[in-house]
């Protein structure tokens, strides 16, 4: 079975929304029902994942096969030289194949590309070590955080911070 791994465009959302509906009621327990619905209703609708898929505000990394979605990698777009994942998941018929894996190394891929010097992520004890064993330190935990679940920072360092990467829009529009 060959697996492929894409950016997610705006004829993806649909597909990925189905999917994502289905990975945040089955495959995040750590959250209430009520709060996996509101995630699904409000925070995370399928209206909302097309604006930002459009704007490129976000970016949706899928895993496929067979042109079915199997896993995806949500994040935000590289702001002040720091990539940061909102949300991954894998189906979990195909867990434990390296499909999480790929994604993040997509994802370093996409920051290292986008001149990011390091990453962040917030994550449950369930995944501390997977990210540890991807590079990550765990800088600290927030009990009871977000919607009352105990996370845990988790962070990269990719290189020294450059304020001429990050603001590289910004500069040349001053020169102008």
């Amino acid at each position: 079975m060959e697996i492929t791994y894409v950016r997610a465009t705006r004829d993806d959302v649909s597909d990925f929304f189905s999917f994502f509906k289905m990975s945040i009621r089955s495959l995040f327990p750590e959250y209430t029902v009520m709060t996996r619905e509101y995630f699904i209703d409000k925070d995370y609708s399928e209206s909302w994942a097309r604006k930002v898929v459009e704007s490129k505000n976000k970016i949706i990394f899928l895993a496929k096969a067979e042109n079915k979605i199997i896993g995806y990698l949500f994040v935000d777009k590289v702001y002040g030289g720091v990539g940061r994942v909102d949300w991954i998941a894998v189906a979990p018929e195909y867990q434990k194949h390296g499909i999480a894996t790929e994604l993040i190394h997509k994802w370093i891929d996409y920051c290292k590309e986008n001149k990011a010097h390091a990453l962040q992520l917030w994550t449950t004890d369930k995944n501390v070590q997977f990210y540890t064993k991807l590079g990550f330190t765990c800088a600290g935990t927030f009990k009871k955080g977000w919607f009352g679940v105990d996370m845990f920072f988790m962070y990269q360092t990719l290189g020294e911070p450059n304020d001429q990467d990050y603001l590289k829009e910004y500069l040349a529009n001053k020169k102008d």
